[in-house]
């Protein structure tokens, strides 16, 4: 009998063994799959956190991108206000000194001799320069003489228009490019494009690609007129010119057919 309690006892320890060795199996299998299953979760999270971060990163960049560009607007409208400024300021003195000028000119018919005579002596350089847009500059004078003369316009206002125009003719000393005017060639109006280089040289080429210039002609070299040329490297020359014009290359040393005798110059421009 003590035999067989003994025995038992001996199975429900073991019994016992086995129920708590499964049950810490079992504790161990889920606390394993709890861990994997965090692991899971702690990578999901590191991958978002990853995403959001490059996604910050990214719109970090692009803030700094558009706020340079803001300032660089920012700044460019400071330019152009402060070069407003300074023109406004330039036509307010100009104002002022016409007004003090006007203000001591005793009386327009004084103003209106001198402006005759500035028209006179305008007119004389004009159709003695460079032929570019001849007509129109002379219509121009003729214009503000015919105002001058049926004051049409007052003297002190056809002052401004004629300092205005001689203002113009100062700027085509000064710049190079192409136009498009008629000229006389051979005794013919031909509508061409023209490249001009200050108010020194006039070169055209016409749809057909013929080239040429203008070329002061008589014993006192006084009297401009259009020439053809058909020499390679006169025709190459005014090409290479147009060519640089229309590319917006007005800067630099050309070898140009010279105006003003049969060699060639080199010029900077």
């Amino acid at each position: 009998m003590a035999r067989f309690i003994a025995s038992t006892k001996q199975v429900v320890c073991i019994s016992t063994s086995l129920l708590l060795f499964i049950g810490c199996n079992l504790a161990l299998a889920s606390t394993e799959k709890n861990v994997n299953q965090l692991q899971k979760q702690l990578i999901e999270l590191r991958t978002t956190v990853d995403e959001k971060s490059e996604e910050l990163s990214l719109l970090r960049q692009e803030n700094k991108q558009k706020r340079k560009f803001m300032l660089s607007q920012i700044s460019e409208m400071e330019s152009s206000i402060a070069h407003k400024s300074i023109v406004i300021a330039k036509i307010d003195n100009k104002l002022k000194k016409n007004k003090a000028f006007f203000e001591t000119t005793k009386s327009d018919d004084l103003l209106a001799d001198d402006l005759e005579k500035a028209i006179s002596e305008l007119s004389a350089y004009v159709s003695s320069s460079l032929p570019f847009k001849t007509q129109d500059r002379l219509t121009a004078l003729d214009e503000m003489h015919r105002q001058l003369v049926s004051k049409a316009v007052s003297s002190p206002r056809l002052a401004n228009k004629l300092w205005a125009f001689v203002e113009d003719e100062i700027i085509l000393t000064k710049g190079n490019g192409i136009y498009r005017q008629i000229i006389n060639l051979d005794h013919e109006q031909k509508l061409v494009d023209v490249a001009r280089v200050g108010m020194m040289m006039l070169y055209y080429r016409d749809g057909a690609g013929n080239v040429g210039m203008a070329k002061k002609q008589g014993t006192d070299n006084e009297k401009w007129r259009f020439v053809s040329l058909n020499g390679k490297a006169q025709i190459h020359q005014i090409h290479s010119l147009f060519d640089s014009f229309q590319k917006q290359v007005r800067f630099g040393e050309f070898s140009l057919p010279n105006a003003l005798s049969s060699s060639v110059v080199t010029r900077g421009l």
